[in-house]
């Protein structure tokens, strides 16, 4: 069903577009087959992507040392009435992740992938 105008059966795809293909995501609007899809990934499609998630509000907090850069994701619901701080949103999910400090000219990696809370579908690329 609709929320603020838009239909939220859109999410998925589009999770699914940007981490597995255009193939992927037609199959997804196809079959609305999380396991079918995840099938139809294509490998090549944006490597340097492990996570998607197109239906997040929220905020990132990121601290920075000289061994790692730790990052927070907090996503809230869509933001369509106004919170108080009294009445502050739930939090819908966490997702953290740890990148260590590397040396000049090698590649990052994402290490520490951690959630809390309902995950985005198609959204995590393993």
């Amino acid at each position: 069903a609709p929320e603020g105008g838009f239909d939220l059966s859109a999410y998925p795809a589009l999770n699914a577009w940007m981490l597995f293909g255009s193939q992927a995501a037609m199959r997804f609007k196809a079959t609305r087959d999380a396991s079918e899809t995840i099938a139809s990934a294509d490998s090549r499609v944006n490597p340097h992507l492990r996570y998607a998630d197109n239906d997040a509000y929220g905020f990132f907090r990121v601290v920075i040392d000289q061994e790692k850069c730790a990052a927070e994701f907090v996503t809230v619901p869509q933001p369509i009435r106004n919170f108080t701080t009294a009445d502050d949103p739930p939090i819908r999910r966490r997702v953290r992740v740890d990148v260590p400090a590397t040396e000049p000219g090698e590649a990052a990696r994402l290490e520490n992938i951690r959630f809390e809370g309902e995950r985005p579908l198609l959204g995590l690329k393993s």
